[in-house]
């Protein structure tokens, strides 16, 4: 998304994360382990999956991204909006430590360059 980017950015880029079939095309479901159920894995250069099982595979992946990604979209943006806050905040905090410093540091400099007085007793 960037560094500057506002609610709609994030809601356009929600939607556009399931629509990314060349993405899909790359994985493949395959059992898992000891029948626990399916696995989404890289598709490996050995894989021998059919036209017809890549096309089913990369419409189930592609549902289970707009049946769990998509409403989730408000949670999601709000998460981004929190981290972009953050960040924000963190900056301005390091100007204001970072000018502060600066002031001490000329203060102390000021100091140092003026000749010490010393009153001598009499």
């Amino acid at each position: 998304l960037g560094e500057s980017f506002g609610e709609d950015d994030v809601y356009n880029h929600i939607e556009k994360i399931c629509d990314v079939e060349e993405l899909y095309s790359e994985y493949e479901i395959v059992p898992g382990p000891a029948g626990s159920g399916w696995t989404v894995i890289k598709e490996l250069d050995s894989s021998n999956r059919s036209a017809h099982t890549q096309r089913w595979q990369i419409h189930v992946m592609k549902e289970l991204c707009d049946n769990i990604i998509r409403p989730a979209d408000d949670e999601i943006k709000d998460a981004f909006m929190r981290m972009k806050r953050r960040q924000k905040a963190k900056k301005k905090s390091a100007k204001k430590n970072n000018a502060q410093s600066e002031g001490e540091d000329a203060a102390t400099s000021q100091e140092a360059a003026q000749p010490a007085s010393h009153s001598e007793g009499r």
